[in-house]
């Protein structure tokens, strides 16, 4: 059985137009709000190379973008 990870929520303000947005683009991704902004930041610190060397290209890089 998978253990439940932990997850630290926070919250930060977003321009409406950017959130309506965000919303489109992750509900035409498949994703939650909170999933599709998680992968973009993913994908972000990962083109600049700040998640580590060995980690791989994010896997839902080519549905959010």
């Amino acid at each position: 059985m998978r253990e439940p990870i932990h997850k630290i929520f926070f919250s930060f303000r977003i321009d409406p137009k950017i959130k309506e947005a965000a919303k489109r683009a992750a509900i035409a991704a498949k994703l939650t709000i909170s999933r599709y902004v998680e992968e973009l930041i993913r994908l972000d610190l990962w083109r600049k190379r700040l998640l580590g060397p060995k980690v791989q290209s994010p896997s839902n890089a080519s549905k959010i973008l």
